[in-house]
């Protein structure tokens, strides 16, 4: 009787074995069933998880691949062997013999990439000029209260990307006034931030704020004296850059600016200002971008 029991519990046992190595075999190679892909981005970048957390490499364009049928990751990723171990090359990188059903996400994901620009930093050097009009209450010369004033200026500005619409920029721009025998310079450094309007690969249209503290700035009356002071400036506008080859392009910007100048002491008998100067600003340039 008992050897009739354990011969009952030995089949059973060997039917289940089968039956699970049977369903693991299929399971495996369903997994791990591979088709051919071809790179088609300059640089597909390889990853170690289906996260795409950390980066462990490239493959250049046009390089023929094997990568697993069934894409992980909300179908943002395909798993590909790399010195024997499992990585992860992403789906828009590559085009395959199969998409499967997620093949209209992979399309518009593709026309997003090549529409979009690629380039995350860019510098530009650019000359512009303000237009501005002046107000003070008092004055020593030909520049009066609610006078005209035209500044012009060089700009230099490098910015970044921190986000896929935003760019953080810093810049530093020199700008210098003459009304008869009044003069005004002035430095202004600071920050702005541009959000992407359009983005292409050829052209961006960005809407910028931006506001410099102005360490330096000078007045001076011909001959009679010169005195330095300091002061703010703030503004919003728009810059639009179009590409003239891969990395060079031309930059050009406007905006309405607000800038205000104090501490400056102007010896007796003339009278210390404090302009308010309120105009707008219009540039063009030289960017490049990588």
């Amino acid at each position: 009787m008992l050897n009739l029991l354990l011969h009952k519990i030995q089949d059973v046992l060997r039917i289940s074995l089968s039956t699970l190595f049977l369903c693991g075999l299929l399971f495996c190679q369903n997994s791990w069933a591979l088709q051919s892909a071809i790179v088609v981005s300059d640089k597909a970048i390889i990853y170690a998880d289906n996260q795409m957390s950390a980066a462990v490499g490239f493959v250049q364009k046009g390089k023929k691949l094997q990568v697993g049928k069934e894409p992980q990751n909300k179908g943002q990723v395909f798993p590909i062997f790399v010195s024997g171990k499992i990585a992860y090359i992403r789906a828009i990188d590559i085009t395959t013999q199969i998409e499967g059903v997620n093949s209209n996400n992979l399309i518009a994901q593709r026309f997003k990439k090549n529409t979009q620009d690629e380039h995350k930093q860019n510098y530009s050097l650019g000359l512009f000029n303000y237009s501005s009009q002046v107000s003070m209450k008092k004055n020593n010369s030909g520049i009066k209260d609610k006078d005209a004033v035209e500044w012009w200026g060089a700009s230099l500005r490098g910015g970044a990307m921190f986000s896929e619409r935003w760019d953080l920029d810093i810049v530093l721009n020199f700008l210098n006034a003459k009304a008869e025998d009044e003069v005004f310079r002035s430095v202004e450094f600071g920050f702005g931030v541009a959000y992407h309007v359009i983005q292409t690969k050829k052209f961006s249209l960005k809407l910028m704020a931006q506001a410099f503290a102005v360490p330096f700035a000078s007045y001076s009356l011909g001959t009679k004296f010169r005195v330095n002071g300091y002061g703010f400036t703030l503004g919003p506008g728009l810059r639009a850059t179009y590409l003239l080859g891969k990395n060079w392009g031309l930059e050009g910007y406007g905006g309405f600016y607000y800038s205000k100048i104090s501490g400056m002491d102007v010896p007796s008998p003339y009278n210390s200002i404090s302009p308010v100067f309120m105009g707008t600003r219009l540039g063009l340039g030289l960017n490049y971008q990588y």
